[in-house]
């Protein structure tokens, strides 16, 4: 596979330079938002990214905002392809990539497992600390996400129920496109610069 070289800056590298100060929620879209515009047009032919994290979001020289690195990407389907490729960032993985990685087989990821994976990279911008992986949470009393407010971190109630939804463990829960996760967010986001 052969991907063009883009000049520029990690979403990680650039919250390390920050001390990982949290990104408004205003930044955060900046950002969040043409990422969902390029992993909704690999839904659209069936592509699952599949290693969404801030490693993997570029800001170019131009400002310009690129989701790189398709090594791990795959088609959404329920057999073995030829080549699959099972890459698990911990913090950002969903729980269905694990079951990949156990079995072999994609059989349940789709554009749900890409939209947790932007939740989690969210989650990280706007907190300032990675979330909680999915093993963790799932053998933990209680599965929920750490609220921004324990980071003494303060959100939108919009915006923290677009994270909790976007990270569901259950996949069911989550929203069900890049474009409804996108949705939601301008919603939040139209809604908090409304409020003040």
């Amino acid at each position: 596979m052969v991907m063009e070289f883009i000049s520029g800056i990690s979403l990680g590298r650039e919250m390390k330079g920050r001390g990982y100060k949290p990104y408004t929620e205003r930044e955060m879209a900046d950002v969040v938002l043409p990422v969902l515009q390029g992993v909704d047009a690999l839904h659209n032919k069936s592509i699952v990214h599949s290693d969404i994290s801030p490693g993997n979001i570029i800001r170019a020289k131009d400002g310009t905002i690129v989701l790189i690195d398709m090594g791990a990407a795959k088609y959404m389907l329920d057999y073995q392809p030829p080549l699959s490729a099972t890459f698990l960032k911990i913090d950002y993985a969903a729980p269905e990539q694990y079951q990949t990685a156990k079995e072999g087989i994609p059989r349940g990821e789709g554009a749900w497992t890409d939209v947790y994976a932007v939740g989690a990279t969210m989650y990280y911008m706007l907190t300032g600390h990675k979330p909680i992986d999915v093993i963790t949470r799932l053998s933990s009393l209680d599965s929920r996400l750490i609220l921004p407010n324990e980071y003494e971190v303060k959100l939108s109630e919009k915006m923290i129920y677009v994270l909790e939804r976007a990270m569901e463990l259950e996949k069911t829960k989550r929203f069900r496109s890049a474009t409804d996760l996108s949705e939601a967010i301008k919603d939040a986001i139209d809604d908090h610069h409304c409020s003040n």
